[in-house]
């Protein structure tokens, strides 16, 4: 029965390891997202801000 103990003590102290690594993966990927996020972000601001500018160039040529 101890060594059923042990063994479930084990078990127990091998997946809580596990758990702390893949929370520390699930973290840096979060932070991957974010800064793609901004990047993304970042580009369809500039995007809509050129867009703007070559309207009013087309515009202003005709």
């Amino acid at each position: 029965m101890v060594e059923r103990f042990d063994q479930v003590d084990k078990e127990l102290k091998d997946i809580k390891k596990s758990q702390g690594h893949m929370e520390q993966d699930i973290l840096v990927m979060k932070e991957d997202v974010d800064a793609i996020a901004k990047t993304v972000s970042r580009d369809a601001r500039t995007l809509i801000t050129h867009g703007r500018r070559i309207t009013r160039l087309e515009r202003s040529q005709y």
